[in-house]
């Protein structure tokens, strides 16, 4: 895999001069695309389609929610240079030294890093954290 991906690298830096623009869908994408030698970039974030921004929150989690905790929340993909690890014992300490009340949620897949996932779930429930 990460052969794979220094080889997509490589040939980006290859294709650069034939393009005109490049587009990330973050910023970081963007800064990605200047390294290799794109001379011009933008951001085009991904298409969202905002019909299920108009869909009624689940009343339970909705509830959950404000129910006066502090709420902390990570939303990305669960992988391992998010260090999601550092996150965690973060929040342990905020939450054992400050605000017994506030809650960690990771939103994200761990597909195709379902040991990391795994090793977090772990690390969480030695920490005492749910």
């Amino acid at each position: 895999m990460e052969r794979r991906c220094a080889l997509g690298i490589e040939e980006l830096k290859l294709l650069a001069p034939y393009f005109d623009l490049g587009l990330g869908v973050s910023e970081y994408n963007r800064q990605e695309l200047e390294k290799v030698g794109f001379k011009k970039t933008g951001v085009l974030p991904i298409f969202l389609d905002f019909k299920d921004y108009y869909l009624a929150p689940e009343e339970t989690l909705k509830k959950d929610l404000t129910d006066g905790r502090i709420n902390i929340l990570h939303v990305g993909r669960i992988a391992p240079q998010k260090k999601i690890e550092d996150l965690i014992r973060v929040f342990y300490l905020f939450q054992r030294r400050h605000r017994p009340d506030s809650r960690l949620l990771l939103v994200g897949t761990d597909s195709g890093m379902r040991n990391y996932g795994r090793a977090l779930r772990n690390m969480a429930e030695e920490l005492g954290l749910r």
